[in-house]
Order: structure tokens, then C-alpha cells, then sequence
């Protein structure tokens, strides 16, 4: 299994060097480039806060769902913890999104007490 995060990739570094070398430009350099990084953020950055996202959609969408649902045990359940932070590094390691919507249920599941097992498979299936 592997844990580790993801990697900056070329767009990433194409990113860095483009905001580099506009904060060159003589007068307007460090004012450009703010406006730059404020504008067109990096691909990586992109992933992980859709992701973010999607997820809190989804566990608020369970909290008006279920009853029984509760933000505070979620907060304190160590396989909630350790699914979601997983299936983080998973999904942003990925563009396909079925595989994303797989880690997201995954995730969603763990939040309602579904078996940690059954969710590691997906593990299994998406890295």
C-alpha cells in the first residue's frame, strides 16, 4: 500500500517558475505575481480542495439525513479518521472521477459505522 502523497507535478513546477519569473518584470513584478498565484492556482491545490469539498457536502448531506448522525463522535472515531485521510491521498492521486465517487462512498460509509473491512477492499480497487 502506498502512503505516501502526492507529488508536485509539471504543471505544478510550470506554475512556480511562471510565478518566478513574473515577479521579475521590473515595477510590477511582486504585484503581478501575487495576482498571478491569486488567480491560476496549481493543479494539486485544485484537487485537494474540490475534494475537501465534496466531502463536506457529502458528511453534511448524512448529518441531514441520518438522526444518528453526529459531528462530534465523527471527530473522535480513529477509523473515520484513518479512512478519510487515506482515501485523501488516494483521490488526489486521481482525475478519474468513478474511482473518486468510490472513495468518497468509502469515506461516507466509515462516517455511518458501515464495516472499516468492506472499505479497505476499495482501497484495494482505486490506488
Amino acid at each position: 500500500m502506498n502512503n505516501t502523497m502526492p507529488e508536485k507535478s509539471i504543471l505544478d513546477d510550470a506554475h512556480a517558475l511562471t510565478k518566478g519569473a513574473v515577479s521579475c518584470i521590473p515595477l510590477i513584478g511582486g504585484i503581478a505575481s501575487e495576482l498571478f498565484g491569486i488567480v491560476v492556482t496549481p493543479p494539486l491545490e485544485k484537487r485537494r480542495q474540490s475534494w475537501m469539498q465534496q466531502i463536506a457536502r457529502d458528511l453534511d448531506e448524512l448529518r441531514n439525513t441520518f438522526e444518528n448522525f453526529s459531528w462530534d463522535r465523527l471527530a473522535s472515531n480513529e477509523a473515520f479518521l484513518d479512512v478519510f485521510l487515506h482515501a485523501s491521498q488516494i483521490a488526489l492521486r486521481n482525475h478519474q472521477e468513478e474511482k473518486i465517487m468510490a472513495l468518497r462512498n468509502a469515506v461516507c460509509n466509515t462516517a455511518l459505522g458501515v464495516d472499516i473491512e468492506e472499505t479497505r477492499q476499495v482501497f484495494t480497487l482505486y490506488r
